[in-house]
């Protein structure tokens, strides 16, 4: 178990700041180096498949990601990312390393919308909005998106509001009144 380390392993109690400091950047680091490990995957996997490597080793592609036990659904993300971003649009090492930080949610959305024409609203969608806006976003690219309806997502909270009892949509309301996030959105409509 020597390999895992702990902040009380790091710094003695009196230097806290320091080791606060520490764990950030090897947490970053590592979140860093994970996400570049994903995107390798991805493209190993790609020629996995493409090449039929897993021959031999398995029945199937499917077979040998269960013998890795990979799973398909996030094998398909981290070679529709990795194809997307490092191989067809060759982007620079530099932003394969910021989009490395990325979810991968976000970065399999954005691959498969993401073009020449679109890369440089894409990328900032992708590296500087929460990932639920970015996803939003990604939706709102979609041709057919209708800016007048509500997207479903609202559409389901406001039924399931509707469906509460009178005492629990009052709660509810109560509740988003006394939310700071609802306070924050008062105040700047002032």
């Amino acid at each position: 178990m020597t390999f895992f380390r702990t902040t009380s392993s790091i710094a003695a109690p009196n230097d806290l700041a320091s080791a606060a400091e520490d764990t950030h950047r090897a947490t970053l680091a590592i979140r860093r180096r994970y996400g570049l490990d994903r995107l390798q995957l991805g493209l190993m996997l790609d020629a996995v498949q493409e090449h039929k490597l897993w021959a031999g080793k398995a029945e199937s592609f499917t077979h040998y990601l269960a013998d890795l036990r990979v799973n398909p659904a996030a094998a398909r993300q981290y070679m529709t990312v990795a194809k997307k971003f490092i191989v067809e649009l060759q982007l620079s090492e530099a932003i394969i390393d910021q989009l490395a930080m990325c979810n991968m949610t976000v970065l399999y959305e954005a691959a498969k919308r993401v073009t020449l024409e679109n890369l440089e609203d894409v990328l900032s969608s992708v590296l500087v909005l929460h990932q639920r806006d970015a996803l939003q976003c990604f939706n709102e690219m979609d041709p057919t998106y209708d800016f007048k309806r509500d997207p479903p997502q609202v559409n389901r909270v406001v039924g399931q509001f509707y469906e509460l009892p009178d005492d629990l949509r009052i709660s509810v309301l109560s509740r988003i009144a006394r939310s700071p996030r609802a306070l924050a959105c008062d105040d700047k409509s002032a």
